[in-house]
């Protein structure tokens, strides 16, 4: 996703594409945290926030990816793994 918002054509596709790096990112930290502290009960508040992020993430680096593109498929394949890890855990 840094990729594409150094090298996209447009203001919002660099904007959307570094948010999106910058929730993965989060969202990556969130879940290594909440997975290396076992004492610590999961928490229904956690689990609204990671599901924001991945949902707010996935969205913008979907648009970003897809508009730099042209393809509306394509982008689901370095996107979607994210997204389903993300909604994994929070169903889990």
């Amino acid at each position: 996703m840094l990729f594409i918002a150094a090298f996209s054509k447009t203001h919002l596709q660099m904007l959307l594409g570094f948010l999106g790096a910058i929730g993965y990112l989060l969202l990556g930290f969130m879940m290594t945290e909440q997975l290396s502290s076992d004492l610590r009960r999961s928490r229904g508040s956690d689990k609204k926030l990671i599901m924001a992020i991945n949902l707010a993430s996935f969205g913008a680096a979907y648009w970003a990816l897809s508009s730099y593109m042209g393809n509306y498929i394509a982008p689901l394949i370095p996107v979607g793994p994210g997204f389903l890890i993300g909604i994994w855990r929070v169903f889990r």
